[in-house]
């Protein structure tokens, strides 16, 4: 706080400024600034960086999926948007493609999404497979 106050005095004593113009009210300004920031700081990191229990569970989702979990889902999703408009337009779900692992791939799909990681709409488009698919299968 002191040292925003005394930029101003610096300042103005540099343009010729009565030398105590305004240094108050930066100090306080200044001080507001990084009391309010040193508090809210610790929230800032978890929202950009996620919290370590989220990114552990996205990761131990994506461990999850097994060689033939992700051959069903290949197959279950094609390839791209088109692939997901094709298999919604063309509605099945692989024999062997399990719940379990929809459920981690939805993760990771939900995981892409709120980053901000999915721009083509393609992790929107298998969540909403992957949604109907659970549905599906609840009703058999």
């Amino acid at each position: 706080m002191v040292a925003l106050g005394g930029i101003r005095l610096a300042s103005n004593l540099i343009r010729g400024r009565p030398w105590a113009e305004n240094v108050i009210r930066d100090a306080v300004v200044g001080g507001v600034a990084v009391v309010t920031l040193g508090a809210a700081l610790p929230a800032l990191a978890s929202g950009v960086a996620g919290a370590p229990e989220a990114v552990g569970a996205v990761q131990a989702a994506r461990d999850a999926l097994s060689v033939a979990d992700r051959a069903g889902l290949r197959d279950f999703f094609g390839q791209g948007l088109r692939g997901a408009q094709d298999r919604a337009a063309n509605f099945r779900i692989p024999q062997g493609l399990t719940p379990d692992a929809l459920q981690n791939y939805a993760t990771v799909a939900r995981d892409a999404i709120a980053r901000g990681a999915d721009k083509s709409g393609v992790q929107a488009a298998r969540l909403q497979l992957v949604e109907r698919a659970l549905d599906t299968m609840k009703q058999q």
